[in-house]
């Protein structure tokens, strides 16, 4: 499978797609995290 040279550049694209697919995943779970801390500090807060 790997011998083949056009088989490792179609699995080295798949792979790059991957890792963008999870780092994009990645930052919007960063994103739905800071909001629900935010939501929480919030709700907690006493002026």
């Amino acid at each position: 499978m790997l011998a083949d040279p056009a088989r490792r550049r179609e699995l080295a694209q798949y792979l790059i797609e991957l890792e963008t697919r999870v780092a994009a995943l990645d930052a919007e779970i960063q994103r739905v995290d800071q909001r629900l801390t935010k939501a929480r500090l919030d709700r907690w807060d006493v002026p």
